[in-house]
């Protein structure tokens, strides 16, 4: 499962957005990115969590509704 959290303002410059992967690996991974709005901010998480699951997903074997697709490629 994906949870990804609302952007928030972390600087006067600086957004964030945490999200988190659990159920593919033993213990869940937490992060945290950042850009310079909102929009940047969610889509930088967007791009982490596809390389991340993409990492683990070397054999393809994560799928969703049987497509390798994940979908979170903006």
């Amino acid at each position: 499962m994906v949870s990804i959290g609302l952007p928030y303002k972390k600087g006067p410059c600086t957004w964030a957005v945490s999200f988190r992967i659990e159920g593919i690996e033993e213990v869940p991974l937490d992060q945290t990115v950042r850009g310079a709005d909102s929009a940047e901010a969610l889509i930088s998480a967007l791009r982490a969590i596809a390389a991340v699951i993409d990492s683990w997903n070397v054999d393809h074997s994560i799928t969703w509704n049987g497509r390798t697709d994940l979908g979170f490629s903006p």
